[in-house]
């Protein structure tokens, strides 16, 4: 049986109806027309009396300053995210040269304050025309490079406690043409949020001086860059002080100081202490720092067996011949790197301990080549923790070169020592040594020239 295509439903025209169902009913087309073309009307009216701003979020606003324009973005949707400044016009002119001060909050309508909150990255690079700077109170981040090369950029520099965050070569190859100094506010009173002083950031700047210090709140210098350098070849002139925040009501966050920290900062002297938290000292942390003046250096948490530290890495404080007095080693260090005491402590009369050496506490499994050459300024009995597994070439060579000092490999009477060998000139020229010398059981290899001119005086047997 053939069916119709049409029947008593379908006959009436559709196309005069719109099909969209509004409670049970259909509209006309003709009132949907009518209702859209009042709401183009309306928009069009609207775009008419209200600025732009009022459909976008994202905004721009240019502010003028001294020979040139701040450009500032925000989000008229949420004021609480602040302005991000993302350019700077002047600056640039050396034979012009500006106190530059960023403003603390931008107000574009006139009814809506923004505070400063980000200075993007490069805004400011090679600006060689800023000879001051004054930083927003509310800022949180500054990106990389963002005063990089800004050569002029002197004086005191201040870093509000809102300050969280700075990019890599921030303030790379600042203060060398005028002296600057460096201050991290809400630093000793805790209120400091910084938590990362990251690769590269204040490298090269070289007449940075006075003392700088360190908020507790900071968990690393130098990130995973291999090459590290965040204050290398800065801090180079004056006699300013190192210090790490590490108080009872404000402990140290730091676990982290990475290669090349503090390498050639000759202008830092005096007493270096490290946080009981510091896990790793990167290579060349401290070389040729702390050259000048006197000082000692203090591993925190030795005493009472809560420093965290595992590796004292290669040439960590080669160099630092400002640094005198007594060294102890922590019980929780597993490895002395290649180089890293090398001409350093090489003036005063100080001893080196090894802690747990003699109770078999001390982790201590490796002591890399040349580690101790030339601490001329240590002296007194010296003992080698039982878990010492070698002891590299040159590694005490020119040490322990006066006095009347003993040499004791610890674990020898109890056969728990495990020294399987000693580098050539491990102990060359330490004449400071005598008494009794017993080689442990397990040692295989006695390097060439091991003890040349070592136990030059007193009476004693070698076993």
């Amino acid at each position: 049986m053939k069916v119709s295509a049409s029947n008593s439903h379908t006959s009436r025209p559709v196309n005069n109806l719109l099909k969209i169902r509004r409670g049970g009913g259909l509209y006309p087309k003709r009132c949907v027309s009518a209702f859209l073309t009042v709401t183009l009307f309306l928009q069009v009216l609207l775009s008419a009396i209200l600025p732009v701003s009022a459909f976008a979020a994202t905004q721009t606003f240019n502010q003028p300053f001294a020979d040139g324009t701040f450009t500032f973005s925000y989000d008229n949707a949420n004021p609480t995210n602040g302005a991000t400044l993302t350019a700077f016009t002047g600056g640039i002119d050396p034979g012009n040269l500006i106190d530059l001060v960023i403003p603390d909050s931008i107000n574009p309508s006139g009814t809506q304050a923004y505070d400063v909150k980000v200075i993007s990255s490069s805004v400011f690079l090679n600006k060689s025309g800023i000879q001051s700077l004054v930083l927003p109170n509310h800022l949180t981040s500054i990106g990389g490079s963002a005063f990089r090369g800004c050569l002029n950029l002197g004086e005191e520099i201040r870093f509000p406690a809102t300050l969280t965050t700075m990019g890599t070569y921030a303030f790379s190859g600042i203060a060398i043409q005028r002296e600057g100094s460096l201050v991290f506010e809400g630093a000793t009173d805790g209120t400091a949020s910084l938590t990362a002083i990251p690769d590269f950031a204040f490298d090269g700047s070289t007449y940075l001086t006075g003392d700088l210090i360190i908020p507790a709140s900071v968990t690393s210098i130098n990130g995973a860059n291999p090459n590290g350098c965040a204050f290398r070849n800065s801090f180079t002139t004056g006699n300013g002080r190192l210090i790490f925040v590490d108080t009872a009501s404000n402990p140290s966050q730091l676990t982290f100081i990475g290669q090349n920290s503090f390498y050639n900062a000759t202008g830092l002297q005096g007493d270096l202490t490290i946080p009981a938290s510091v896990v790793t000292i990167s290579r060349w942390a401290f070389t040729n720092a702390f050259k000048n003046g006197t000082g000692t250096l203090t591993f925190a948490g030795t005493d009472d067996d809560t420093s965290s530290l595992t590796t004292i890495d290669d040439g960590a404080f080669t160099g630092a011949t400002g640094l005198r007095g007594n060294l102890t080693i922590p019980k929780s260090v597993t490895r002395i790197g290649v180089n890293t005491f090398q001409n350093s402590f090489t003036t005063g009369s100080g001893a080196l301990t090894f802690v747990g050496a003699n109770d078999g506490s001390s982790m201590l499994a490796s002591i890399g080549n040349n580690a101790f050459q030339n601490a001329v300024g240590l002296k007194g009995n010296l003992s080698i923790p039982a878990s010492v597994e070698t002891i590299g070439a040159y590694a005490f060579a020119n040490s322990f070169t006066v006095g009347n000092g003993s040499l004791t490999f610890a674990g020898v009477d109890d056969d728990t020592n495990s020294l399987t060998s000693i580098g050539d000139y491990a102990f060359d020229a330490t004449a400071g040594l005598t008494g009794n010398l017993t080689i442990p059981r397990k040692v295989k290899s006695i390097g060439g020239y091991a003890f040349r001119n070592s136990f030059t005086s007193g009476t004693g047997t070698l076993i």
